[in-house]
């Protein structure tokens, strides 16, 4: 991804927003190409309101059980890593900030575990 500031948003250089309150679909969007996502099909879409909800509904310093959004949503286990490559990417995508707990558990492939 490329870190720092996409035209619409800035992020930190790990690739999270910075004010989360600025995220739009539109930098959703930038923030995909960015990560080397040509489009964000429906099932992209899904798993990313269903990232904010779940960051929105619980407790912001734990990060959601990645295979629970899978299933709430009717896909395969793996959909997320499927979908965006890296779990990482789709919660930078769903413009969500760094999480404080230790992401290893969650995306052991991912860039922060």
């Amino acid at each position: 991804m490329n870190y720092g500031q996409t035209n619409a948003i800035k992020t930190d250089v790990d690739g999270f927003v910075t004010s989360p309150d600025g995220w739009s679909e539109e930098v959703a969007i930038e923030l995909a190409t960015a990560a080397g996502i040509e489009s964000l099909t429906p099932e992209h879409w899904q798993v990313i309101g269903a990232l904010r909800s779940a960051f929105h509904e619980g407790d912001p310093d734990l990060f959601p059980r990645l295979g629970g959004i899978c299933a709430s949503l009717g896909f395969e286990q793996e959909c997320i890593s499927k979908l965006f490559d890296d779990p990482l990417n789709a919660w930078q995508i769903a413009g969500l900030p760094k999480p404080a707990n230790d992401l290893s558990a969650h995306m052991p492939s991912s860039k922060l575990a």
